[in-house]
């Protein structure tokens, strides 16, 4: 893809909500290599508190159900 095609971030306020941390944080440092400012939270209610002091443009909400045991 054209660098002029990709998205720019830059300016945007992402809240980024995930229970895992590593994910929060590799995903939250690439959006601030991308120009954005991260606010991170672990849960819904951590996330609605981060609400309350800073104003998201974008809410990124990442939920990936890890199954202990893979079949199939």
């Amino acid at each position: 893809m054209p660098d002029d095609a990709r998205p720019d971030p830059t300016g945007l306020h992402v809240l980024l909500v995930d229970d895992n941390e590593d994910a929060r944080v590799i995903l939250g440092l690439f959006l601030e290599d991308c120009g954005a400012t991260v606010t991170t939270a672990r849960n819904a209610g951590g996330a609605l508190a981060a609400l309350n002091e800073v104003r998201a443009h974008i809410i990124i909400s990442v939920e990936l159900h890890r199954a202990a045991h893979h079949t199939g």
